[in-house]
């Protein structure tokens, strides 16, 4: 294995790491916003990104975190903040594709849609809330093609 430091055109450092025999990313990589704080943490295996990837907004707080298992593929919880610190959606990943319950908050915490995904790329089911928690749109999809919509 080989460290490797990559620096923006300003000479900053931008990202850092270990590369394989192969120049392929491997082990724990860190990309750096300009001030220098950090942008993202990686892991990768050969290549392929696996465990936990954590992305954190420019003011130090989570912005993303996304499960890949040990082949490369986004497999289990995605989860995205406001800046915040709010969440802003939760769901969840199958062998790189949304899967049951993807659900978006407003900032203020409460629920702004929740989608139903089914099997392969479905979608099932999407419900719609107003900022007040009010349900305002219900859809029903099959073989991903809408066939029932209401409006509350």
């Amino acid at each position: 294995m080989k460290q490797e430091y990559r620096y923006s055109k300003q000479r900053l450092l931008n990202q850092d790491g270990e590369v394989n025999e192969n120049g392929e990313k491997h082990g724990t990589w860190r990309t750096f916003y300009s001030n220098g704080q950090l942008r993202e943490i990686v892991t990768y295996d050969n290549g392929k990104k696996i465990d936990t990837v954590r992305s954190f907004h420019f003011n130090g707080k989570n912005h993303m975190m996304r499960v890949y298992d040990k082949n490369g593929k986004a497999n289990g919880e995605l989860m995205i903040f406001y800046s915040t610190g709010q969440l802003s959606q939760h769901a969840s990943f199958r062998n790189n594709r949304l899967f049951g319950q993807d659900t978006s908050f407003y900032e203020n915490g409460k629920i702004n849609r929740i989608i139903e995904h089914g099997d392969s790329i479905k979608l099932t089911k999407k419900f719609i809330y107003s900022e007040k928690w009010k349900l305002s749109e219900i859809e029903q999809y099959e073989n991903d093609s809408l066939i029932i919509k209401s409006e509350e």
